[in-house]
């Protein structure tokens, strides 16, 4: 039997503390962990300063503006009503959206997600 890589996201977050996965998650650091899984890092950086997430009305709230304009780009999330809402939490059924999108994003990716 073959041993499945563990991909490179995913160790980010082993060390993480316990208590960690217990938080609730909102969209800014939703955003952030997506552009990690897709190893677009450095490309969010570039982004920080794109015109559709510094033209949202809550731009100056968003921590990560680099990770949600890639997001948004992508149509991994969404803004409503000109805002982002970054620290609003994820639920589970937007999360089970976000897989979905996720999946059908993965043929068009440089790289595996898994």
């Amino acid at each position: 039997m073959c041993k499945v890589k563990e991909p490179k996201w995913l160790k980010v977050y082993k060390n993480e503390e316990s208590d960690f996965f217990e938080q609730t998650l909102t969209r800014d650091q939703l955003a952030l962990m997506l552009v990690q899984m897709l190893d677009y890092d450095k490309l969010s950086v570039f982004m920080n300063k794109d015109k559709d997430i510094t033209s949202l009305k809550d731009a100056s709230s968003i921590q990560n503006k680099g990770a949600a304009a890639l997001a948004i780009k992508l149509g991994l999330l969404t803004s409503s009503g000109g805002k982002f809402h970054p620290n609003a939490p994820v639920t589970k059924a937007q999360a089970s959206v976000l897989l979905i999108r996720l999946a059908n994003l993965q043929d068009k990716l440089d790289t595996p997600l898994i």
